[in-house]
């Protein structure tokens, strides 16, 4: 038996996803394992697979794609390996949760 990093359940099926990419993904989750070829890993069970697999059909399928110019979102911010663009509300949001308050934030235009 073992316990599902993600959901926490208990589970005979589960497996070890991993993943080659070149982004440090500790930094989206201490659960995830380096591995020592580059990797990374994280221990799960088949209910928590099938849901990183749905998000990743939707992602492939392009859904997640934005194309926004709203001139109020001038703020060039790097997330996860790109740009998002953000407005002041949105970028308060975001150095909160980073423990960044009040920074300060570049601007476009």
């Amino acid at each position: 038996m073992f316990t599902c990093q993600v959901c926490g359940a208990d589970d005979q099926d589960a497996h070890t996803l991993t993943l080659s990419c070149l982004y440090n993904l500790s930094g989206i989750s201490d659960k995830f394992r380096k591995e020592p070829d580059g990797s990374w890993s994280i221990r799960t069970c088949k209910d928590c697979r099938g849901n990183f697999l749905a998000i990743l059909q939707y992602w492939v399928e392009g859904n997640f794609a934005e194309v926004d110019s709203r001139p109020d979102r001038n703020i060039l911010v790097r997330v996860h390996g790109r740009t998002v663009m953000m407005n002041t509300q949105e970028w308060e949001a975001h150095t909160a949760r980073r423990g960044e308050a009040g920074r300060r934030p570049h601007r476009l235009g």
